[in-house]
């Protein structure tokens, strides 16, 4: 935003800080109280719940595969509706100013698209003799 560093006080910088030091200890020691909650009260299985165990890790794996497509793909419709992206030489954040609609809907779409997918072509995998001993 432009402003100096010398600007900034130490008073500021000691209270922020403190400030990061505490938001990290209650990071932890809810996340640590999270986990214990669900050991004693979500630890249940269903025969859905451990198919989805067996996948999980290859839908993990697929990620990296499944991902850009599905961006490339968002990109593409953006074009098609008249919104081509584009990138300011030697810069890797995009200058495109889109609608906050089509950027909304367009996360929920990768978002949805990119869970089922990855989950689907992980499933696919494992059904490949030799790859389910693996993955």
């Amino acid at each position: 935003d432009g402003r100096d560093v010398d600007t900034i006080s130490l008073g500021f910088v000691l209270c922020m800080l403190g400030v990061g030091t505490c938001v990290g200890v209650f990071c932890m020691a809810f996340t640590v109280a999270l986990l214990d909650w669900c050991r004693l009260h979500a630890n249940w299985q269903t025969a859905s719940s451990r198919r989805l165990c067996e996948v999980a890790y290859s839908a993990y794996l697929v990620q990296g595969l499944v991902l850009p497509l599905i961006v490339y793909g968002y990109a593409e419709a953006l074009a098609a509706l008249g919104h081509p992206t584009y990138f300011r030489p030697g810069s890797w954040a995009s200058a495109t100013r889109l609608p906050e609609a089509a950027l909304v809907l367009g996360w929920l779409a990768t978002s949805t698209l990119s869970v089922i997918g990855c989950w689907a072509l992980g499933a696919l995998l494992r059904c490949i003799p030799g790859l389910s001993n693996v993955l």
